[in-house]
């Protein structure tokens, strides 16, 4: 589940190499992307950016490390790239990475949804959490208008009832929507039609 702990497209993920891990400062460089098994030298948005890893997803990249450092060893691996497969190849394409991303799911209490689904969390997460918006679209390579339009209008009808569970939000017990009342119309129609669009925030940072 590393997507949910630093939020990059999976395009981005797949595509890292160990030399964009700078240790010492806890980034990852994101100038570069694979799609279709077709490597591409610039981003979705054609905008490098050094992403900050919070906590939990240094935690995992030093496990992922750790175990590359073994195959590697081994002769299992044999090339640049921070992820790979279960056999230590690179991986062509996102896809390859659902079948085990299903398996997780299926353990946790959380409802099916696409691996992309961890990116949106991150960025809620954050956004709930009170962190700067012009931070966060930074950090993910989305425009400030993606992040006032969307993320932030859904974020702040979930603010309080995330806060007082204190279990986030988006799981299988969640409480329903609030009511659309004339003031909220625009912002409820908003977060349903991003939501119906599979989105669901349930592990971030």
């Amino acid at each position: 589940m590393s997507s949910a702990s630093w939020g990059l497209r999976p395009s981005e993920q797949i595509a890292l190499t160990v030399s964009d891990f700078d240790a010492t400062r806890g980034t990852l460089r994101v100038n570069k992307a694979r799609v279709a098994g077709v490597d591409r030298a610039t981003t979705k948005t054609g905008v490098p950016r050094v992403f900050e890893l919070c906590p939990r997803a240094l935690a995992v990249l030093h496990r992922q490390l750790a175990l590359r450092d073994r195959l590697q060893r081994a002769g299992q691996v044999r090339h640049a790239h921070l992820f790979f497969s279960e056999g230590g190849a690179p991986l062509r394409s996102i896809h390859e990475t659902g079948t085990r991303w299903a398996k997780t799911l299926a353990r946790l209490p959380i409802r099916s949804r696409r691996p992309y689904c961890a990116r949106h969390s991150c960025v809620s997460r954050n956004l709930m959490l009170g962190k700067n918006p012009l931070w966060v679209a930074r950090q993910h390579g989305h425009s400030v208008r993606t992040m006032l339009e969307v993320y932030a209008a859904w974020a702040d009808g979930r603010r309080g009832r995330a806060s007082a569970s204190g279990t986030g939000f988006g799981t299988r017990n969640a409480a329903p929507a609030p009511k659309p009342t004339r003031s909220n119309g625009k912002e409820l129609a908003e977060r349903e039609g991003f939501e119906r669009s599979r989105f669901s925030g349930s592990i971030a940072c």
